[in-house]
């Protein structure tokens, strides 16, 4: 029988202070994995078709979004005139908040650097 919820107990962030500060959305619909997957699809069978510069970011210990994933999704932007990609080395999923925060920040700012010129 198919659970109608999948809970949750943390966020995927590594930084233990940002995580107890973090929201938690405890449970979410089982239901939603077959619409992921479906996203997944899409988004690597769009990916060729991506021709701005685009920057992938992803935490080798990212429990959500697997390195392998991220980095196939990066292969396939092969029309893309300007494509990054970073592995991070530390924290999670949530990049942003987590401990990888100050080096995807300046990741991001040099990206749009070298985008305009």
């Amino acid at each position: 029988i198919a659970r109608p919820w999948i809970h949750k107990d943390a966020s995927d962030i590594a930084d233990a202070t940002v995580r107890a500060e973090a929201p938690l959305l405890r449970a979410w619909p089982s239901a939603r994995v077959d619409d992921l997957w479906a996203i997944r699809r899409r988004a690597l069978s769009l990916a060729p078709r991506v021709r701005a510069p685009a920057l992938v970011a992803v935490a080798r210990d990212d429990h959500v979004v697997s390195p392998y994933g991220a980095q196939l999704l990066a292969r396939r932007m092969i029309a893309s005139r300007h494509l990054r990609f970073v592995q991070l080395e530390e924290g999670f999923h949530i990049i942003p908040r987590d401990l990888g925060r100050q080096r995807i920040a300046g990741e991001i700012r040099a990206f749009f650097d070298r985008a305009r010129g």
